[in-house]
């Protein structure tokens, strides 16, 4: 760093940058037992379909365990959006155009100033 630059304001781009290496290394680690635990997860549903466990819950100390199915919808993208609406307005390529342009002008934006950290090549 410069010398100019006051000794407080390097200290908390030091910290800054010691907190964002943490962060990184934990948001990898989190990710690394997420995806255990997902493997987990579809070995034990597996398991309890088909031993017809749904119904049973399962004690692990003072915690109990149950089988549940979820419902969830996809994502409203564009896309999907775009399919809709030709089905709706009939194949009018030209009005499902114009209404998805229409929908993303009315999107607001927003700035917001933040650091990014990049390793230096």
């Amino acid at each position: 760093m410069s010398n100019n630059i006051n000794p407080e304001f390097s200290n908390k781009i030091k910290s800054w940058s010691m907190y964002e290496q943490k962060y990184q290394e934990l948001k990898n680690e989190m990710s690394k037992i997420s995806d255990q635990k997902e493997q987990l997860t579809k070995e034990i549903v597996n398991y309890i379909q088909v031993h017809n466990m749904q119904r049973i819950a399962i004690n692990v100390g003072n915690k109990k365990i149950y089988y549940h199915e979820e419902q969830t919808n996809n994502n409203l993208s564009f896309g999907f959006l775009k399919d809709c609406l030709m089905t709706y307005f009939n194949n009018d390529e030209k009005k499902v155009e114009q209404l998805i342009n229409f929908i993303k002008s009315k999107r607001t934006k927003s700035v917001k100033p933040n650091l990014k950290f990049m390793i230096k090549k």
